[in-house]
This record gives structure tokens, sequence and C-alpha cells, in this order.
């Protein structure tokens, strides 16, 4: 998306405002996208400013657009990165895997607090980083344990990777009694992302954790989505959670970041930084 290229140009100069026009020769020379289509583009991230406010974190006219934003706690900035059609996707430094893993960490930190206070969240994804074992049989116990939901009695194959879950969010009573409220959310930076909510069978994970309550499913992305058919899809099945609904549960627009995200954040900048000279 052309509005997504614009954040893209003006976050690799921060503080330097992008003229329209300026955009528009950048734009025609190096991705032959016609001037008429750059105006629009305008618009669009306009209209981003007015619903996000304070998340948003680039300050926008009718005629420029210049990033405002801290680089290395930028949420949304990171959320561009790694969607499915950007321009970063064009650069050496970009990777499916690191930005795969980022996304799920961007998403979990949003997801924080949507259960209000108490909300907990783990990363369920194969292979880990936060300690679930390997076999899924014994991953899913490691999560009863974590969630204190009992583990329910129907088979588990060991070689399953992850159930189609990426993360799992839960609220967290003080006491010990049943009905968790669970969400099982799968994360995907493909373009192809509508079947990928079916990758969760909440019957199924309903059985393996013996839950009291039907789990809730959501399907994590790191890109708007304005098409209201796609919404009316995912909604028979789940819920949303687009870049949009995903940078307002942060009021902030800030997430910490592991040396190692914010390092390849950096070297996609440089190489995005190189490819628009």
């Amino acid at each position: 998306m052309i509005a997504d290229l614009l954040e893209t140009i003006a976050f690799c100069s921060p503080g330097e405002p992008l003229s329209r026009t300026a955009a528009q020769l950048l734009c025609h020379a190096h991705f032959a996208v016609s001037h008429d289509e750059v105006t629009d583009a305008f618009a669009v991230v306009k209209k981003r400013s007015e619903r996000l406010n304070g998340c948003y974190p680039f300050g926008t006219a009718d005629t420029y657009i210049v990033y405002e934003g801290t680089v290395d706690t930028d949420l949304y900035v990171a959320l561009n990165l790694v969607s499915p059609q950007g321009l970063a996707r064009e650069v050496n430094a970009w990777t499916l895997d690191s930005s795969a893993k980022l996304f799920e960490l961007l998403a979990e930190k949003c997801l924080g607090d949507f259960f209000g206070n108490n909300t907990e969240t783990v990363n369920f994804g194969h292979p880990s980083e936060v300690g679930r074992p390997a076999e899924f049989d014994q991953a899913v116990r490691w999560l009863g344990e974590l969630a204190g939901i009992k583990i329910g009695a129907a088979y588990r194959p060991p070689r399953r990777k992850d159930g189609g879950v990426d993360i799992f969010v839960w609220k967290r009573f003080e006491d010990t009694y049943p009905g968790v409220p669970l969400l099982m959310v799968q994360c995907t930076i493909m373009k192809d992302y509508l079947n990928k909510i079916g990758d969760i069978d909440i019957p199924l994970w309903s059985a393996w954790l013996s839950s009291d309550i039907n789990p809730l499913a959501a399907i994590a992305l790191p890109i708007f989505v304005s098409n209201k058919a796609e919404w009316d899809e995912i909604a028979t099945r789940g819920i949303m959670l687009d870049r949009g609904r995903l940078v307002a549960m942060n009021a902030t627009n800030t997430v910490e970041l592991p040396l190692k995200y914010r390092n390849y954040i950096a070297r996609v900048r440089e190489d995005v930084s190189e490819l628009i000279k």
C-alpha cells in the first residue's frame, strides 16, 4: 500500500518533512507510482493520524509527512516493516524468520491488557524462545500449568508444532475456581491470511485443555484491513486484530524490544535508506 511506502520513506529521515512533491518524484522514479496515487496516499496517511491520534508516530498535513517517533521503541513502525507488501521486504537485511518472530513479539506486547488487569500472555510458537517444551503434549501441559487450566483427555499428537496458535492470552484470577477466559491468536505476516484463522480448531483445543468455557480465536496482522468483506469473513470464525487495533491497544506506541530485534530494525532501515537514495 502506498501509504505504508510514504511512512517507510519518512521513517528513514526522522525529523525531516517529506513533502508531497518530493514524494511524488521519488515514488514515480523508484516505484512507478503515479502522482495521483501519492496524493491519495497522503489522504490515507492523514486519516490514520486522525484515527490513531497520539499513537501515530508521524506528523501529517495535506502536503507533507514527518517521522516524529523514537526508532528503538516504535511499535507502529515495526509493524510497518514486517508487513507482507512493505518496502522493507525488498532489502537484503529483511528475513522472513526474523520478521515473523518480531511480529509475534509485537502482537504479544499489544495483547498484554486484553482482559484488563491480570492479563497474562505466552508465546506458544515452535521453536520457542521462552522455554516451551518441544514435544506438543508436554507443551500443552506446560501451558495448562501456566494458565491454571486443567488438561483434557483428548489425544495430543506429539509431533504437532503449535496447533495453529502463536500466542495464548488469559485472565489470571487469584482464586482456583474454573472459568478462565482464554484467547488463542494466530499471527501471520503472509499476504494470504484469510484462511489462517482456520488453523485454530477451537473444539479440539477445548478438549486438549479441558476448558470450562470456549476459548476465543483471533488473527493478528501487521497491516490495515479496510475490505469489509474480509472483516465479515474473519468475524464468522474469530477476531480480526489488524494494525489499527493492535496499535490502539498500546496507548503509548512504545514497545521494549530485545537488542537483537532493535539491531534487526536498524539494519532494515539502513538498507531501505540506501534503496531510496
